[in-house]
């Protein structure tokens, strides 16, 4: 069997390049659409924007505003010739989950400060006591251990030396 072969012609195939040859099409009112020139919104405009898709979030409760201030201070830095802002400049951004991400890291920093305890209220003086001693009882053990290391190590000997050593003692 043999292959039909493949008729070549010089037809141009419509394309939404041209919005003419699909001016009634619905796809040629995109096309269109997408050639007339973009008005740009102002960066406070867009700030604004910004922080009004983070305003429900506060007011349901679903986190506090000063973590939410520091999300949208973050990321709406400019980048160095202030035409966009950190968000504008990611490949993908979906809001909830960006939020979702800052709040587990913001508790997991706020478990981590030696100022605060589990439950991310501040820590009494005697707490705060408790857990310098313990730093320091870990600095002081971490001490003795490097004194160790370094006491096995200037007594170490090769393992050439020591067969030396094994042959001379079995060898008598």
């Amino acid at each position: 069997m043999t292959k039909p072969k493949k008729v070549i012609t010089n037809e141009k195939k419509e394309t939404t390049k041209n919005p003419l040859c699909l001016a009634d099409s619905p796809i040629g009112a995109e096309a269109k659409a997408s050639t007339l020139p973009k008005v740009e919104k102002s960066l406070t405009e867009r700030r604004q924007a910004f922080w009004n898709r983070l305003v429900p979030f506060v007011c349901k409760g679903i986190y506090s505003l000063d973590m939410v201030k520091a999300f949208y201070l973050y990321w709406t830095e400019c980048n160095e010739h202030s035409r966009k802002m950190r968000f504008e400049l990611q490949k993908t951004y979906e809001l909830p989950r960006r939020l979702a991400t800052w709040h587990k890291r913001d508790l997991e920093a706020a478990s981590k400060s030696p100022a605060s305890s589990r439950n991310g209220q501040p820590l009494t003086p005697s707490q705060l006591a408790d857990q310098l001693a313990a730093k320091q009882q870990r600095e002081a053990s971490s001490e003795a251990y490097q004194r160790y290391q370094t006491s096995v190590q200037q007594h170490a000997i090769s393992y050439a030396e020591y067969r030396s050593m094994t042959s001379a003692s079995n060898g008598s």
